[in-house]
């Protein structure tokens, strides 16, 4: 399967310690060979997301990607629990203003 990436991938891959690429590069090197080998728990998000998959890398990292025929096209690595903290910090914030309470985040 070819592989592209998307620009957004490509900023988030180049600031992960050299480690974290390492393993970034070898989830991608066995999803080439087979994309939904048992060992990359390659799933379907729901939500906003409905139309992407996602293949963890280590406990923390992710690699969100759509499927075409004959590619796939990575546009987004990131850290999941930061991920988290941010919808997290949104929600929040959301709840702030329909409740019409002031505060400085």
């Amino acid at each position: 399967m070819k592989i592209r990436y998307h620009k957004n991938f490509l900023k988030q891959y180049s600031r992960l310690p050299i480690k974290l690429q390492m393993s970034v590069e070898k989830t991608i090197a066995i999803f080439q060979v087979n994309p939904f080998h048992p060992k990359l728990n390659n799933h379907r998000l729901s939500g906003q997301l409905k139309d992407q998959r996602s293949i963890p890398v280590t406990g923390d990292i992710r690699i969100i990607f759509e499927e075409s025929d004959d590619y796939a096209f990575m546009s987004f690595v990131s850290q999941y629990t930061m991920f988290l903290t941010k919808v997290l910090t949104l929600y929040i914030l959301y709840l702030y203003k329909v409740n019409n309470i002031n505060t400085k985040i």
